[in-house]
């Protein structure tokens, strides 16, 4: 349970391997358990707590780690790492192990696959003779900032928002992934491969157009 009377801690929770900056800043009791954080986390991202997770002190070859109801003590890191369940360990009795800034949250292991929407492109022939093709991507606007009320790991209520354009939810944002190189022969197989789906796009999706 969360304490009554909590020592407030400001954590900002950031995502990796974004196209663009992703992250929350959420203002929780220093007391609470991890299990709670873990909670709090889901609710701030939007997600739906329907995977396991893990806190580890370090991303790589970590110390301690951090998990709730996992039989297997080796299947996820190092297997010389000390291990707490979430709902035993609080995030006051966490952090001494970190270096006091940083630690990591993993969850949804086996779900990596994130498709991304192309809708333009643009590259040309390198000076190695390579092929270099640059995606433009679309996504949809964000707001530049928004302040929710969490309490007990649900959302209370918005506090404040701030969005640019206002109707940013409708909008979308076009940017540019890094660059793909490729050879000849890969160019060649690729060119191949796209141009007998495209047949087959056109023979079953657009003959009755």
């Amino acid at each position: 349970m969360i304490s009554l009377n909590p020592i407030p801690v400001k954590l900002k929770i950031d995502l990796e391997n974004m196209l663009f900056p992703v992250y929350r800043k959420v203002l929780i009791p220093y007391d609470i358990t991890m299990y709670d954080l873990h909670l709090i986390i889901q609710t701030a991202m939007g997600w739906e707590n329907c995977h396991l997770f893990q806190f580890s002190d370090k991303k790589w070859k970590c110390d301690v780690r951090v998990q709730y109801g996992v039989d297997d003590e080796g299947e996820w890191g190092d297997f010389f790492s000390d291990i707490y369940e979430a709902d035993e360990i609080s995030l006051s009795e966490f952090m001494p192990h970190t270096n006091g800034k940083t630690f990591w949250y993993w969850y949804d292991f086996g779900d990596d696959y994130n498709p991304k929407y192309v809708n333009g492109a643009f590259g040309g022939i390198g000076p190695q003779s390579e092929f270099i093709v640059n995606f433009y991507l679309e996504r949809v606007a964000l707001p530049n900032s928004q302040t929710f009320e969490i309490k007990e790991g649900n959302v209370f209520s918005e506090v404040e928002s701030e969005r640019k354009p206002v109707d940013h939810e409708q909008s979308l944002v076009r940017v540019v992934e890094n660059g793909i190189i490729m050879d000849y022969q890969h160019a060649k197989e690729i060119h191949r491969w796209l141009g007998e789906h495209l047949k087959t796009f056109e023979q079953n999706f657009l003959k009755n157009e």
